[in-house]
C-alpha cells in the first residue's frame, strides 16, 4: 500500500533520525565521513596558503615562506581529519587522534591531538561548518535513498 507524503516523511523521520532508528547508524556515519572529508580537504588547500572551498585562508608564515606546509610539521593533525569509513553500522574512525562520539542526536567530531588547543588558526569556522553539515546530510540521504525507500 502506497503511503501518503505525510506518513512517508514521519517514517523517514522515525528511521534516520532518531537514535532509536534503524537507519539512524548509517545515517550519521554518512553525514560524519562526508564531514570529515571536506574538513580534510580544506586544510590541506589551506596548508599550502590557498583559499579553500569556503573562501578561508590560513595566513603565511615562515614555513610557508621556506615552502613548507601552514600547521603539519608531522602530519598528525592532517592525518586526524583523514575521513574514516560509512557502512550500515555507522562510522569507523581513520585513526585513534580521530574524535567522534554520538550522544543521542548530538554527534561530536573533531580532533583528540593534544596540541590543537594550541594553535592559533581555526581549523574551520562556524559558518562552513554549518554549510559542510548540510551538504553532509544531503549526501547520505542521495547515498541511502535506495535502502530508505526499501525499510520504509
Amino acid at each position: 500500500m502506497a503511503q501518503s507524503v505525510a506518513e512517508f516523511a514521519t517514517n523517514l523521520s522515525k528511521e534516520v533520525f532518531s537514535p532509536r532508528g534503524k537507519l539512524y547508524r548509517e545515517f550519521v556515519g554518512r553525514v560524519t565521513e562526508y564531514v570529515f572529508a571536506q574538513i580534510h580537504a580544506s586544510y590541506k588547500i589551506k596548508s599550502k596558503g590557498e583559499t579553500d572551498n569556503y573562501g578561508q585562508y590560513w595566513k603565511p608564515n615562515r614555513r610557508s615562506r621556506e615552502g613548507k606546509l601552514i600547521m603539519v610539521v608531522t602530519g598528525r593533525l592532517l592525518r586526524s581529519f583523514t575521513p574514516g569509513k560509512a557502512n550500515r553500522n555507522g562510522y569507523r574512525r581513520y585513526n585513534q587522534d580521530q574524535k567522534f562520539e554520538v550522544n543521542g542526536t548530538t554527534v561530536t567530531i573533531g580532533s583528540q591531538v593534544t596540541y590543537l588547543k594550541y594553535q592559533k588558526r581555526e581549523v574551520i569556522v562556524p559558518f562552513a561548518l554549518d554549510l559542510i553539515v548540510a551538504e553532509g546530510v544531503s549526501f547520505a540521504l542521495k547515498k541511502m535513498s535506495l535502502r530508505i525507500q526499501r525499510e520504509l
